[in-house]
């Protein structure tokens, strides 16, 4: 198990129902300077899509038909759960006939918009999560929000989540990448197979630092990522670059690992090439990964927007918050409740 910041452990039970599991995507606000080209053309259809019990993929698939699209040409920003009710943009190309008149089982679309462009994965800002946890006991309820203003002013370990892995990629991956075995055929696939490896390497440094107490700390080497551009930098004075940890604009990074991932040095370089070292990504490894795994930082640390614990009736309580692109709701869960969260089993 990945450490965290606590170690008390609350009980309590999520996703019981899809509906205790609400996800809202964050569409990413334009660059300044940025829009949609004057006199462009519109080629694609953004659909506002709510889905219950359905992957990402298959509701895309099943869009598409339904409007008469080849579903390889759907396009979604990010992945959302299966067993939770979520909202989010899904386009295709083409489409200027009725839209309204679609019904799916399970899916429903409640908006277009027509633009000159489709949607590319990682196009959004984050999502916002409403949780509804479980068999909770009340007692519970004041180390909740203790934990959550801790959360909001520490940070959560930016850790990757389960579903990031699935039931065997590390172990393809290891025997692709490492070993030397044969390449996947699917594109797709070799892109997450290179996903798992990296996140797995990220989660150990990760967990290092944890253990170390230095997941909010400034250390000589370190790669700083600043807050409001996501530009790196590297750490050479830390009495100058802690205070801005602490209010919030830097954070620590840490590797996502690829021939073209930017340096650190002093004891963050040890620590990284150990874990380098022991999951076998020497230069052959990294060569295999090709441009699915070029290499880049990822923030130790990400800080929950607008957390909040609110208690309901017959022991539940309900969690509400935000969460950067590529962080985890099931993390959150986690660094609140410790091993004591367990998700609801399912027929």
């Amino acid at each position: 198990m990945l450490p965290h910041l606590s170690s008390a452990d609350v009980g309590g039970v999520y996703k019981v129902t899809p509906e205790d599991f609400e996800v809202v995507e964050r569409p990413k606000p334009p660059r300044e300077g940025e829009g949609e080209e004057a006199g462009a053309e519109p080629t694609h259809t953004w659909f506002w899509v709510r889905k219950r019990d359905f992957t990402t993929q298959e509701a895309a698939r099943r869009v598409a038909r339904a409007l008469d699209v080849a579903p390889r040409d759907a396009n979604w920003a990010g992945m959302k759960d299966r067993w939770a009710v979520t909202r989010q943009w899904i386009s295709v190309p083409g489409v200027d006939h009725a839209w309204k008149d679609v019904e799916l089982e399970g899916i429903a679309i409640e908006d277009a918009q027509r633009k000159p462009h489709g949607l590319k994965p990682g196009q959004l800002a984050g999502n916002h999560f409403t949780v509804v946890v479980r068999e909770v006991d009340p007692s519970a309820h004041e180390g909740l929000r203790a934990r959550a203003a801790e959360l909001r002013a520490t940070g959560l370990p930016n850790y990757f989540g389960p579903q990031r892995f699935g039931r065997d990629n590390l172990g393809r991956a290891e025997r692709w990448i490492v070993q030397g075995e044969r390449a996947p055929r699917d594109r797709f696939q070799r892109r997450m197979l290179v996903s798992a490896l990296q996140s797995e390497g990220f989660n150990r440094v990760l967990a290092e630092r944890v253990r170390e107490g230095t997941m909010a700390r400034a250390l000589l080497g370190d790669r700083l990522r600043k807050e409001d551009t996501g530009g790196l930098f590297v750490c050479d004075d830390v009495d100058a670059a802690q205070p801005r940890v602490e209010r919030w604009e830097i954070s620590p990074t840490g590797p996502m690992f690829g021939r073209k991932m930017p340096k650190v040095s002093g004891a963050v370089e040890t620590l990284e090439s150990s874990v380098r070292e022991a999951l076998g990504l020497d230069d052959d490894a990294l060569r295999r990964m090709g441009k699915l795994g070029r290499g880049t930082r990822r923030a130790l640390r990400v800080q929950p927007e607008g957390l909040e614990v609110e208690p309901l009736a017959d022991d539940a309580v309900r969690l509400s918050f935000a969460l950067p692109a590529g962080s985890y709701a099931t993390e959150l869960l986690r660094a609140l409740f410790g091993d004591g969260i367990r998700e609801a089993p399912r027929s």
